[in-house]
């Protein structure tokens, strides 16, 4: 196996990206157009340029990136892997509090040197400091590409790296913990690019992209595997998505066989903000894959968004679950198959696994280290080509999380799930467990019962948590945007109450109802329930049964 490169040099001219004139990555603006389209050559051609710069002006290995959506960090990313740099992609520097998550980043990858826009270099200094980082090197990409020298691509350091190599640093978006980093090799960025092609069942199709490029859903799945097989997409701002979610499906109108998916509080943030008058306006019948990870999808979700879209063509079969990490570089498990799959009397959406998917995972009872019998839950074990080594501070490189089965070894992913038949139901995290009378409770299970009794609750914005002195468990859930804030809740929290009791047999010390985006969430908008445990003070829009 190449080097990612390598990889790229020699195989994407012969793909669709190759072809004269066409487009590998595209990014679009305001209303879902296209504003600007970059060739293969270009992109190379531009990375190229940097890369030659950073060899002469940067000795350090590893080497933080901190852009906004567009062609600059990509450029940017190719230009350090090219160099035989570590790259470690970060958020856009802004003042607030991702500067701590940005500090602790650069101290775990041990980093001192940084590349960003010109703009972005003082607010950057400012940031860093403020965040209790050390001294760093700031770079302007723009003066970098600007003093490159026209390089033979495979002259660069990187270009014939052994598929072992680690060659850029991803995060996790810290949902339970600070962030921690992952080392994503030649090899296991190559080996996952192909498990996605066989998974989703690829060919024709082109890529669209949202979410943010230093998460491992943005980075990988929306930028390397399309690069890497050949594909060519089209990159949207996580921001613009956020502000006009309708941008993203004018997009996806626009183009023929597009893959585009995303975690599941996506999915809600199309139906919420896209009412049907408007979506029925739209043809999606070229969205062919949808995928949706990243966190356990509540049975019922994907029914309701093919319903959403049904008259706007969107094809029912093209939703499906799917599983990944960034410790598995992304994709873990859970492919596309030609219909739609039942929940049936789970409370989860289903992935599907094929022998490939099942050959890399197991359910293990996290306590004993043993297999669990199908059908039981336990925690989901991963192994195969496409690990990655996971980073933290005062550990060494690969030595976390991992176990041993029938003498292979494991990467633990702190995830719990079951398997029944050729299917994989994720149901939580085992870190978000409530244990009632000895009985483990998915925490995610009792938010999404609770919000069923009112459309008005957001099943994916909930946190139910049980407090470390008296073990006694609370709930705090927002409401949907269209929700009235401001009124009398009293009667839906002891319908609550009286639900979770009965279903669950937990008394609830306290269920609250709290506005929509009041819930402390990671840099992926997930939701942070120890952040919630920990921030128990914070002014609520309503307790009830205190």
């Amino acid at each position: 196996m190449s080097s990612f490169i390598r990889h790229l040099v020699d195989t994407a001219p012969q793909s669709r990206l190759g072809q004269s004139g066409a487009a590998a990555i595209s990014f679009a603006g305001r209303g879902g157009v296209v504003a600007t389209q970059h060739t293969l050559d270009d992109l190379l051609q531009r990375s190229a340029g940097i890369a030659s710069s950073i060899v002469s002006e940067i000795k350090a290995d590893r080497v933080a990136l901190a852009f906004p959506t567009g062609i600059d960090f990509v450029s940017t990313f190719l230009a350090c892997l090219m160099a035989g740099k570590l790259a470690v992609p970060i958020p856009t520097p802004r003042h607030g509090p991702q500067s701590q998550r940005i500090a602790t980043i650069l101290a775990n990858a041990q980093t001192e040197d940084v590349i960003c826009q010109s703009a972005d270099l003082a607010v950057f200094a400012d940031m860093v400091s403020a965040g209790g980082a050390g001294a760093m090197r700031s770079w302007a990409v723009e003066d970098l590409s600007r003093s490159g020298q026209a390089t033979d691509i495979e002259a660069l350091p990187g270009f014939d790296r052994p598929a072992s190599d680690l060659v850029f640093l991803q995060y996790t978006s810290g949902s339970t913990q600070d962030p921690t980093g992952v080392g994503i090799s030649n090899g296991n960025a190559l080996d996952n690019a192909a498990k996605a092609k066989r998974a989703y069942l690829m060919g024709s199709e082109q890529f669209v992209n949202w979410m943010p490029h230093f998460h491992d859903m943005g980075l990988v799945g929306g930028i390397l595997i399309p690069l890497a097989l050949g594909m060519p997409s089209v990159q949207m701002a996580p921001f613009s998505f956020l502000q006009r979610p309708v941008d993203l499906l004018k997009l996806i109108a626009s183009l023929p066989e597009v893959v585009c998916g995303g975690p599941a509080f996506s999915l809600n943030i199309l139906m919420d903000r896209v009412p049907r008058d408007v979506a029925d306006e739209l043809d999606l019948s070229s969205w062919r894959r949808l995928f949706c990870g990243g966190e356990p999808i509540p049975a019922g979700l994907f029914d309701r968004f093919r319903a959403h879209f049904r008259n706007a063509g969107f094809r029912p079969e093209a939703l499906y679950a799917t599983y990944g990490m960034a410790e598995t570089t992304l994709y873990a498990a859970g492919g596309y198959v030609p219909e739609p799959l039942s929940a049936g009397a789970e409370l989860f959406e289903a992935c599907s696994l094929s022998l490939e998917d099942q050959s890399h995972l197991c359910i293990v009872d996290p306590d004993s280290g043993e297999s669990v019998a199908q059908g039981d839950t336990g925690e989901i074990w991963m192994t195969g080509a496409s690990i990655g080594q996971v980073f933290k501070a005062g550990e060494a490189a690969g030595t976390t999380g991992q176990g041993e089965l029938n003498g292979r070894r494991y990467h633990r992913t702190g995830d719990l799930g079951k398997i029944i038949g050729d299917r994989l139901y994720v149901t939580g995290r085992i870190k978000d467990v409530l244990i009632i009378n000895g009985q483990n409770i998915m925490a995610s299970e009792v938010e999404w019962a609770a919000a069923e009794l009112s459309d008005a609750l957001n099943p994916l914005a909930a946190a139910a948590y049980q407090m470390d002195d008296d073990q006694s468990c609370y709930l705090e859930i927002e409401l949907r945007g269209k929700a009235e804030a401001g009124a009398d809740h009293s009667a839906l929290t002891t319908r609550m109450h009286a639900r979770l009791a009965s279903q669950f047999g937990i008394d609830f010390k306290q269920i609250c109802i709290r506005k929509r985006g009041s819930l402390p969430r990671t840099s992926s908008g997930k939701i942070q329930r120890s952040r919630v445990k920990q921030d128990r003070g914070a002014p609520r829009l309503e307790s009830a049964h205190d």
